[in-house]
């Protein structure tokens, strides 16, 4: 019968398959080995062990005091959530929703059956979006736009394969949410815009455009240079504004379009419009002077007058 043939197995801790003594018939079929693999491993159908590799989503994300995330994992099995931090609490209902209670950092961490374990950042502030709104994908598509009317913000996604559930929230803040430091020579236009995908779109994500909207009355109050405006990026794991080059500033509209390939948390910056020195003339003492300077000829001074074209 099938139990007569030698069968056998891979064992982690040699090298190489190992047989086994003898199959043994179990529920009227044959039984094969029991790999013992180590911690982190796990038997795969040809009874080898692999390492398992387990994947949290999202790796890095921003939420409020009181708001409630939920977390995905994969690459194993039977799941046991922990959280590393006070500033959030792990859901009593759901053990993969993590919860902000106070300012701070904290980690929500999955391990599988195997001991295998990965972990998320979690970043809560203490802020309250100024407007948001949630798209909610209920059918095949391969575009995806959002758009918040108050502000005048447009986010036009493109995807690479249809998908037919998902989600995108976005938030927009009047103030800067983060405490990351800011370049001395730049001033914010208070846009700060929280884009947090499902899973579903950030796997299939392949062209992001945001136009956003600004104000032509706070660039002349706060002496900013129209030319300069662009979005930056938030680099959570660098605590740091990251400029996005790829814009175009649409002056007749008052807009910045901005090309990118990633969502994140966005703000609004311009550089300081530089006050230029008025030019020093070189006059002499007791002459005249003009822009061109003065040269002395025949005992008196000649002028030269610059010719403007």
């Amino acid at each position: 019968d099938a139990c007569a043939s030698t069968l056998k197995c891979g064992d982690n801790n040699v090298n190489g398959d190992e047989e086994c003594d003898q199959a043994s018939w179990l529920n009227g079929q044959c039984s094969l080995c029991q790999v013992n693999c180590n911690s982190g491993f796990s038997e795969n159908s040809a009874h080898i062990c692999e390492q398992v590799i387990i994947e949290v989503y999202p790796k890095t994300v921003l939420i409020e005091i009181n708001e409630e995330k939920e977390f995905i994992a994969s690459g194993g099995t039977s799941y046991t959530w922990s959280k590393e931090g006070d500033a959030c609490e792990v859901n009593v209902l759901v053990n993969s929703k993590i919860k902000g209670v106070g300012t701070g950092y904290c980690n929500i961490t999955a391990t599988d059956a195997s001991g295998a374990y990965n972990f998320s950042s979690i970043r809560i502030i203490d802020k309250t979006s100024t407007e948001k709104i949630e798209t909610i994908i209920s059918s095949d598509t391969k575009e995806v736009t959002s758009k918040l009317d108050l502000n005048k913000v447009t986010i036009n996604i493109t995807l690479k394969n249809d998908i037919s559930t998902g989600s995108l929230l976005i938030k927009l803040y009047d103030t800067v949410p983060v405490d990351a430091p800011i370049s001395s020579n730049l001033k914010q236009l208070n846009k700060f815009l929280l884009i947090n995908p499902s899973k579903e779109i950030s796997d299939n994500l392949n062209f992001v455009q945001i136009n956003i909207s600004y104000d032509k009355n706070i660039l002349a109050s706060n002496k900013i240079n129209e030319g300069t405006l662009k979005l930056y990026y938030y680099s959570q794991l660098g605590n740091i504004w990251v400029e996005e080059n790829d814009r175009y500033v649409d002056k007749a509209n008052s807009y910045v379009i901005t090309n990118l390939t990633h969502l994140s948390l966005f703000g609004l910056f311009g550089d300081s419009i530089v006050e230029q020195q008025p030019p020093n003339d070189g006059g002499s003492p007791g002459g005249e002077s003009g822009s061109g300077g003065s040269r002395k000829s025949g005992g008196g001074f000649q002028v030269c007058v610059e010719e403007w074209q």
